[in-house]
């Protein structure tokens, strides 16, 4: 069970990264999902984990400076492949 929570809670994080890029006031929903990610990164210490941290962290710059890159549709790509690995 906890393996398929994991993956969810990924695809939620890049839905919420998605809808702040494209404007939808969505800050208190995407606020814990960087939270969660930037927690998994510190908690497992693996590449992927530590690259969560990096998009967790990249999640607040959004939410609290406005970023608008690129940057938001390879950290989607990443983590929607990350959620899909996982459920197979």
């Amino acid at each position: 069970m906890f393996l398929w929570i994991l993956p969810a809670l990924d695809l939620m994080a890049t839905t919420s990264m998605l809808l702040l890029h494209h404007g939808v006031p969505v800050h208190k929903i995407a606020f814990p999902f960087s939270m969660y990610l930037m927690i998994k990164g510190v908690a497992f210490r693996d590449v992927a984990s530590i690259i969560d941290l990096v998009i967790g962290v990249y999640l607040i710059g959004i939410i609290v400076f406005g970023f608008h890159t690129f940057l938001v549709y390879v950290f989607a790509a990443y983590l929607i492949q990350k959620a899909v690995f996982s459920f197979l």
